[in-house]
């Protein structure tokens, strides 16, 4: 019941409203109408340790996260054209989607098609299907190159890069 704030002064008002008991076993506390303000404030602080553990948690989490990020591993999900490996614990090229994002990349560096063009010759070729907006995306994106932005910062990635330097400028340049 005390998880958050939120539903702390929710559980508190319906007890009000509803004339109800609710005993918390862990605790030994019973809230109630008539609890006295000594029982309410140790049933408030409660709640407050709880709150407080939760943001703890979220703290330790984002210091994880970025400290992983500094040693090149993304701590997000990974792109199309990747997966996780669970054993290693780090990101692979997935062969079938990878060889489908290297055609995307090959293709549209040509300089040959518009992304509507490339949709329609990706499924020609592939049977996947991509929208325009996603194809614009992984166009653009660095993590094929291996550099993706975590938090607001670029961080270099230690994962295989499924597009070359070369093909990734020449691609951008296209774009613009």
């Amino acid at each position: 019941l005390s998880r958050n704030m939120q539903d702390y002064v929710a559980v508190e008002e319906l007890v009000e409203a509803l004339d109800i008991e609710i005993h918390l076993v862990k605790e030994g506390q019973i809230l109630r109408k008539t609890t006295k303000s000594q029982d309410r404030l140790v049933q408030g602080i409660f709640a407050l340790l709880a709150r407080n553990y939760i943001q703890n948690m979220q703290e330790e989490i984002i210091k994880g996260q970025v400290v992983k990020a500094e040693k090149g591993q993304y701590p997000g999900r990974t792109l199309y054209g990747y997966k996780h490996n669970q054993a290693t614990r780090t990101i692979v090229v997935d062969a079938e989607k990878g060889k489908i994002v290297r055609l995307i990349f090959k293709l549209y560096a040509t300089g040959e098609h518009s992304v509507d063009s490339l949709r329609k010759a990706i499924f020609a070729q592939t049977h996947k299907k991509f929208s325009k907006s996603h194809l614009n995306r992984m166009l653009k994106s660095r993590f094929y190159i291996g550099f993706f932005f975590w938090r607001g910062i670029e961080y270099r990635g230690s994962y295989p890069h499924l597009v070359s330097f070369a093909t990734f400028a020449r691609v951008q340049k296209l774009i613009s």
